[in-house]
């Protein structure tokens, strides 16, 4: 995801750097440009959802890399209604997705981890 992300990174970069030599172009020609707006509307499409799957992308790490080993294949899966619930927090969206994977019917440890106190929780663990 974080290699994507710096991909539309450098797309947004190229469609910013070359539309406008595009259009100087095909003006310098007596040609049409109304169909460049569209490149450019892409361009700032990207732009805009960059920092969204910046975030998205936070998520994912947060529960791959701090909640406990990586589903097979390096994928884990993403939900999206719990992603909107968690308000796109990743420490959040973290927490529930791990307590989501309890037993109804057991219960957590209440005795505080060290982990607690430096404000980021590693890990719970179901008392048996």
């Amino acid at each position: 995801m974080g290699d994507f992300e710096r991909d539309l990174g450098q797309a947004e970069a190229t469609i910013g750097r070359s539309e406008p030599l595009i259009r100087r172009t095909l003006q310098d020609l007596d040609l049409d440009t109304s169909r460049l707006n569209a490149i450019r509307e892409l361009g700032n499409w990207i732009g805009a959802k960059r920092p969204e799957l910046r975030r998205r992308n936070d998520t994912i790490q947060a529960v791959s890399s701090e909640w406990g080993p990586a589903a097979p294949g390096g994928m884990t899966p993403f939900d999206d209604a719990l992603y909107s619930g968690a308000s796109g927090d990743a420490d959040v969206y973290a927490a529930a997705a791990k307590l989501s994977e309890l037993d109804p019917s057991s219960e957590v440890d209440e005795k505080p981890s060290p982990s607690w106190r430096s404000g980021r929780v590693t890990q719970i663990s179901p008392r048996r």
